[in-house]
């Protein structure tokens, strides 16, 4: 707020103690600030700024009678006793000056504790404290029904609406946000020694903690407003705003932060002015009294705010409800989602359409998005040189097995898997099945392999990610959903990824399983992501991070997840563990300074027959090689079941083989 210093040659304007001078009080550094930031602006438009504000009582009177509105009041006026018992009404203070008495509806009429008593306010003033309630930088440029509001406690006039860390003692409990730095060793230490107890809101649920929530979205329009008249010492002013938030009164509650924290209200500068007008002196109060009467204000004051909350929330529901209508998805059908835009969390945009998932109650829903989630990292390109397109015709398949094909390829072409195509090329496509009986869609490429140019990238040995962790006592493993699903294919890699089925040829939009140099492609995608990352393995689509501290494994999750989002890759958390001792990983169990085979692996080599054949020993055989580390001499163990497998040796099972 700026105002302008009187001229000592306008003999119209009061000097010394009667101009309401901010100059010399508690406002000066602000006021100057404020003032220098008004002229630098516009200078010419600030040539003629209001007229400082006169705050002696005698001139306050004489303006009251000169005012035209005011004087229709004056015959209004009720004697002190009447005024006593109505809640609304004018009556003339001791000094003279006009008041207005205005009571809670809720408040019987002998109390006195929610009564305000509102100077009638002349015409040429107004300006003014509306400039001091909702200009200055401790007032916080609030809205319009915030602004009334605070006038309303201390001044009054007619067609009012037109005219428009701690100090509290310790709390019980703090609850903050998910982030990391309320977390750390300092912050909580500090809380846990003052016997404060600490609550995370849960992470994606802001409603855990909606009121401040919505308390961040005001502030920050202050802010913003302060902001653009201080640039260049703005954050001089934070202290101010933060003091209007907490002398307005509350939509919700009725009340201010201040009063329903002291029982009273603070002086901020309209109850300042207030004072200056007033010169009566309050009578003193007995200390006990006092405090007694505090207790049943602030117990009355929490009483009625509960009141006017719950009455505000069913005025903000019915306000919402008149605007909506009831909408229901049920599974299968598409809808447009509202996410917000990367790198800009303060915009949001309609993206899809998606398939509806499950129906989780009448509001929540799982959609599936894959197509959102396509890296731009690199493409899976496959180089056949000059080879010539490869046809093949598909495989025939029982009724059954066609059926469950059909499920895929609808699945497939509804989140953009795949797509229709007439590519010269064609490889058939055969059922795998899983470990949960169910059936995996697998397509033959080993003759496009068998043309493919290879991809010389590495893949990591099993063993040298499994001893990497080392002693290390944290340890995650992440992985990705679908991961080669989530690499994009060439122009050119998409029409030799074409396969064939009974029902039509199409063409695949992402890497698909079973293409010779796919490991590699992804292989190369992770190294790229995590290069650099400390403590971290990855083997194709399984990613391990380990360290020795629980701080630093923080920091390494953080940044591996800043590192997937700029991927734009996405992790499957049911088949991940985060901040364990000990996971498995690679088919071992690993973690603290230990390697220990899958306990689940091992009975299944206790429990499987005897072989009776040389294709079933081959298979045993197999499943043991894996864990030959754990066996010494592995190969002198095996060689009697080794040894069958010879041409020239007739299969016949004998003791020493049993032992083996």
């Amino acid at each position: 707020m700026a105002l302008k210093a009187p001229n000592v040659n306008d003999t119209n304007v009061p000097t010394g103690d009667e101009c309401f001078q901010l100059a010399g009080t508690f406002f000066e550094n602000l006021n100057d600030l404020s003032r220098e930031n008004q002229f630098n602006k516009n200078p010419a438009k600030n040539a003629d700024v209001v007229k400082p504000l006169v705050l002696d009582q005698q001139h306050l009177i004489e303006r009251q009678k000169a005012d035209d509105q005011i004087k229709k009041l004056l015959q209004s006026v009720h004697t002190e006793q009447e005024i006593s018992k109505i809640p609304v009404g004018y009556y003339m203070s001791k000094s003279g000056v006009l008041m207005r008495k205005w009571r809670h509806p809720e408040v019987a009429a002998n109390e006195e504790w929610l009564v305000f008593h509102q100077i009638v306010v002349p015409s040429e003033y107004r300006a003014q404290i509306i400039q001091v309630a909702h200009d200055h930088a401790m007032s916080g440029h609030l809205g319009v029904r915030k602004t009334r509001d605070r006038i309303l406690r201390h001044f009054f006039w007619p067609k009012l609406y037109k005219d428009f860390f701690t100090r509290v003692g310790l709390p019980r409990e703090v609850q903050h946000g998910s982030r990391f730095k309320f977390h750390e060793g300092l912050f909580s230490e500090v809380l846990q020694t003052l016997g404060i107890r600490q609550t995370a809101s849960s992470a994606y649920h802001p409603e855990s903690q909606g009121a401040l929530e919505r308390y961040h979205q005001t502030l920050k329009n202050m802010l913003k407003t302060f902001c653009h008249e201080s640039q260049m010492d703005w954050d001089k002013g934070i202290d101010f705003v933060v003091f209007a938030t907490r002398e307005t009164p509350n939509e919700s509650t009725g009340f201010s932060p201040f009063e329903l924290i002291y029982g009273h209200e603070v002086r901020g500068p309209l109850k300042l002015m207030k004072e200056k007008w007033l010169t009566d002196s309050p009578a003193e109060v007995n200390v006990l009294d006092y405090v007694s009467d505090l207790n049943e204000r602030l117990h009355k004051a929490s009483k009625l705010a509960k009141d006017n909350l719950l009455k505000s929330q069913d005025r903000m529901k019915k306000r919402f409800d008149q605007k909506s209508k009831e909408r229901s998805f049920q599974t299968g059908e598409k809808v447009l989602v509202l996410l917000p835009v990367h790198g800009e969390p303060l915009r949001a945009r309609f993206s899809g359409p998606y398939r509806v998932a499950k129906k989780i109650s009448d509001v929540n829903y799982i959609i599936d998005t894959p197509g959102r989630r396509k890296t731009s990292v690199l493409f899976h390109d496959v180089d056949v040189g000059d080879a010539k397109p490869i046809k093949q015709h598909p495989y025939r398949l029982n009724p059954s097995k066609l059926s469950v094909v059909r499920k895929e390829i609808e699945y497939m072409l509804e989140n953009g898997i795949i797509s229709p195509s007439h590519s010269p090329w064609s490889s058939p496509i055969l059922l795998v099945p899983k470990e949960d009986g169910s059936q995996r869609l697998c397509i033959d490429y080993r003759k496009v392999n068998s043309v493919t140019v290879t991809d010389s990238h590495p893949i990591p040995r099993l063993d040298d990610c499994i001893d990497r962790i080392g002693n290390s006592k944290f340890v995650s493993k992440y992985d990705l959903l679908k991961g080669y699903w989530q690499v994009p294919l060439t122009k050119r890699a998409k029409e030799i990824s074409t396969f064939v089925t009974p029902d039509g040829v199409w063409a695949c939009n992402v890497m698909p399983f079973g293409m010779k140099n796919a490991p590699s492609t992804f292989t190369r995608l992770m190294n790229i992501v995590c290069k650099g990352l400390k403590g971290c393995g990855t083997y194709i689509d399984d990613v391990i991070l380990y360290s020795d501290s629980w701080q630093s494994h923080i920091e390494q999750t953080k940044d591996f997840f800043e590192r997937l989002k700029s991927a734009n890759l996405t992790i499957n958390l049911n088949k991940s563990d985060l901040g364990k001792a000990s996971v498995t990983y690679l088919g071992h169990v690993v973690g603290g300074g230990k390697v220990l085979p899958k306990t689940a692996k091992v009975e299944a080599i206790y429990k499987f027959p005897v072989p009776s054949n040389k294709k079933e020993l081959m298979r045993f055989l197999g499943m043991t090689g894996f864990y030959r580390k754990f066996c010494p001499n592995f190969a002198d163990v095996a060689s009697p079941l080794t040894s069958l497998l010879a041409k020239k040796n007739k299969f016949l099972w004998s003791e020493c083989c049993q032992t083996a």
